[in-house]
């Protein structure tokens, strides 16, 4: 028989259920933040078959799916921990960067939907009804990353998936995004709030990233960083703040390593409540810091004596998204948010702000020094690292690890959405796409070439050009010049061929 075992660690009690729910509660006490019995032991992790394995979230869930061909994988996790090159721009002398975009769809968010989506495919009803999937744009927080792994698991997995987006909030799908959906098979359906109905002959499950199973699979980051690093974790570990569950989750399996023995030899736990607000065991462990952007709701928390209190009105979240570049932190109701303050708290670190310039110097630094190309939320562990240096949090001598969350490759639209808003277009290193795109009035810039149904966009300096160079050959200093005398050139002479050579 197929269960899954769970244990709570408010009211200490262990159960097991035979089947997936989007949400699994304590059947005694009714909380939602359950320990799930993974397989991890101190025996299993010293075993000849889990050195000999090759690393993948799966390294680190040896119980989970007792069915090895139920797992549904695209190779997730086993992602690099590398000395970074920014430590002698930012003054840190042992620097390494936790490279997450190395995940199947570019996230961190992969090792979860592995976890979640292989747990479904095992304990699916044989009913031979067909699966679908659903899944929900949260309203006035888009996260398209989520979406998009999602959608990717599902197709490997043979399930549908259908992606349910409230009317009004169809631009914070941008067209890259979408595309990726499409290709993945996904269906993608536009309600009015919450309305929508569902066949009663189908299987539904509806995906939901607070599951424990979810978060379990997320776990395998710091089961993973604790393996790279041969079970002596960093002084600090830095993580971007979105909704709180990767930092809880991070701060978990820490917790675990040390229960088990395998971190740090001279770590002491001590003694804690069983309450909900003491679910972290202070121990000396590595310090957690958050980063988080202006107006969301980890920035209005503020550290004073030890507690964080709120101290600013926050704005409606529609205003944060079109006003961030980072939108997957700008979260108004994070839904780990207390227990990543915890985590934060009991571990002796900080939650940093970060704003727009810190994040461009963050992406710009990534991809020049690491070659390392990241969205500017996934960059944000390294813009905040930069402050708590600044802040003298953290020295020179101490040993850092940055977590970087998501690639900026396949999910931003830099070109802008439907609406003219498109926060991250405003990042400077995407600002160098080609020019061409950038005109408003294409339709003076179209020109046919020989190749069929291909039209090339033009600016405006390279039309001139051109047509400068169609009335005669020329040098570049002479085009210069007449470019200067010619102003009324544009009007002159409206139409060009443009004709492609192999160079």
């Amino acid at each position: 028989m197929v269960q899954l075992s769970f244990h709570c660690e408010r009211c200490q009690k262990q159960f097991v259920v035979d089947k997936i729910k989007p949400v699994i509660n304590c059947i005694e006490c009714n909380n939602s933040n359950l320990c799930l019995y993974s397989g991890l032991t101190r025996e299993y992790v010293n075993s000849k078959e889990f050195k000999n394995m090759i690393p993948s979230v799966w390294k680190y869930l040896p119980r989970l799916v007792s069915h090895k061909d139920k797992i549904i994988s695209l190779n997730e996790g086993g992602t690099p921990l590398r000395l970074s090159n920014i430590s002698t721009e930012v003054g840190i002398r042992n620097l390494k960067i936790k490279d997450e975009t190395r995940n199947p769809t570019g996230t961190f968010l992969d090792r979860g939907m592995t976890a979640e989506i292989s747990t479904i495919n095992w304990l699916k009803p044989p009913n031979g009804h067909q699966h679908i999937l659903a899944g929900s744009l949260v309203q006035g927080t888009p996260n398209p990353s989520l979406a998009i792994s999602l959608a990717a698991y599902s197709a490997r997995a043979g399930f549908e998936c259908e992606l349910f987006v409230t009317r009004g909030n169809e631009w914070k799908l941008t067209p890259s995004s979408l595309f990726q959906l499409v290709s993945y098979g996904a269906k993608i359906s536009f309600v009015s709030g919450n309305k929508f109905s569902l066949p009663s002959n189908y299987y539904y499950y509806y995906i939901n990233t607070t599951n424990p199973v979810f978060i379990g699979g997320l776990k395998t980051i710091g089961f993973e960083l604790g393996d790279q690093l041969n079970w002596k974790l960093p002084d600090h570990i830095i993580v971007p703040l979105g909704s709180g569950k990767h930092l809880y989750a991070i701060s978990r399996s820490i917790k675990e390593m040390s229960e088990l023995g395998l971190i740090n030899d001279d770590t002491e736990i001590s003694s804690g409540s069983s309450s909900s607000s003491n679910r972290h065991t202070k121990f000396n462990g590595p310090a957690l810091h958050g980063i988080t952007v202006s107006g969301s709701a980890a920035a209005t928390r503020s550290h004073k004596n030890g507690d964080y209190q709120d101290d600013i009105i926050i704005k409606s979240s529609d205003e944060i998204v079109k006003t961030t570049i980072a939108p997957e932190l700008a979260l108004l109701a994070p839904s780990y948010l207390e227990d990543a303050m915890a985590a934060i708290k009991n571990s002796g670190g900080s939650v940093t702000k970060v704003y727009p310039n810190d994040l461009i110097k963050a992406v710009s630094l990534l991809a020049s020094q690491d070659g390392i190309f990241a969205s500017s939320s996934g960059a944000s562990s390294v813009a905040g690292l930069i402050k708590l240096i600044q802040g003298n949090i953290i020295q020179s001598d101490q040993n850092v690890v940055c977590i970087v969350t998501g690639s900026g490759i396949g999910i931003s639209d830099p070109s802008g959405s439907s609406n003219g808003i498109n926060p991250v277009a405003r990042l400077k290193v995407l600002l160098a796409q080609n020019r061409i795109r950038k005109s408003n009035n294409h339709s003076a810039n179209k020109v046919k070439s020989h190749w069929d149904n291909e039209n090339v966009y033009l600016g405006r300096t390279k039309r001139r050009i051109l047509r400068l160079l169609d009335n005669k050959p020329d040098y570049a200093y002479s085009i210069h010049r007449r470019l200067l005398n010619d102003k009324d050139l544009e009007k002159k002479k409206p139409w060009i061929c443009l004709h492609y050579i192999n160079i």
